[in-house]
């Protein structure tokens, strides 16, 4: 025979559980299943309180207050425990904390910070000395002195050094991983399009040299200290440079295949391009803008 459920407010039979609850809810405004909890819940306690009467009347053996004793040191330990980590992580907390206070000092008292915004370009340099890559931002392309000026070779990384590969595939490596790391620095201070812009530069040049001469001209214009120089022949066959050279003056949109071209080549964002033909000599000087 299927238990009976009885309503306790109204004294209504239901043949499922659940109908009662619903009717308790619906009819009544009770929720059963709260009352039933708390109804549990008075019983427990009772139990309880008979329990502990029970036990406090009766005493506790030698061996449940060795029990209790060692759960008590047990719960001391987790407690004290905690507390000690805690302590520790503040501690090392606090020492990171002052060496990243002291590195932010040193790098304010030794360096200069600038905007990205005043940065115009990169100058690298590969030494093949040394064999170590180095960069350095620009503010004023052609005031600026550019990183083959600024370098010191690591005498020690010298001696550790057997030898340099000058074979061709190494050397195109080399400059490759450098226009990469040049690439990503460029990304950084002009996201989105770029630009090559060229300026021809053959009249202060001429001007200077029937005067004084090649060298001087270069050492008066500041290459390579100032300007990263690079020459080419008339029949180089490199189109961004025949699109620079047939726009002088105006922006030229660069992919990034070309990009990557002319930083291999200058190591720089920037540079004064020596072209020479059966004619005579040009001094163009083109760079990487927004």
């Amino acid at each position: 025979m299927k238990k009976k459920w009885i309503c306790p407010t109204c004294l209504q039979i239901f043949s499922r559980h659940w109908n009662l609850q619903r009717h308790s809810e619906d009819i009544h405004g009770v929720s059963l299943f709260a009352t039933e909890q708390k109804v549990k819940e008075n019983n427990r306690r009772k139990f309880s309180s008979k329990v502990q009467n029970v036990a406090s009347s009766s005493g506790q053996s030698n061996f449940d207050k060795t029990v209790d004793q060692t759960w008590d040191l047990i719960r001391n330990f987790t407690e004290n425990a905690k507390s000690m980590n805690l302590a520790t992580n503040l501690q090392t907390l606090k020492r990171q904390l002052m060496i990243s206070q002291n590195e932010l000092a040193w790098i304010k008292s030794n360096n200069w910070i600038i905007s990205k915004r005043e940065i115009r370009g990169i100058s690298g340099y590969l030494c093949r000395r040394c064999n170590t890559l180095s960069f350095i931002p620009i503010k004023d392309p052609g005031f600026d002195m550019t990183m083959q000026a600024k370098h010191i070779c690591d005498e020690e990384k010298i001696k550790r050094i057997f030898c340099v590969s000058i074979r061709p595939i190494d050397v195109w490596n080399r400059a490759n991983t450098m226009a990469v790391i040049l690439f990503d620095r460029l990304n950084f201070i002009i996201p989105g399009d770029k630009y090559l812009y060229a300026q021809d530069f053959s009249s202060i040049f001429y001007l200077i040299t029937d005067k004084l001469g090649f060298e001087i001209a270069y050492e008066t214009l500041g290459i390579p200290n100032r300007f990263p120089l690079h020459s080419l022949q008339e029949n180089h066959n490199i189109d961004w440079v025949d699109g620079a050279l047939n726009n002088l003056g105006k922006k030229v949109l660069i992919d990034e295949e070309e990009i990557r071209d002319f930083l291999r080549r200058i190591n720089s964002t920037y540079a004064i391009f020596e072209i020479a033909s059966a004619e005579k000599r040009r001094w163009i000087f083109m760079t990487l803008t927004a």
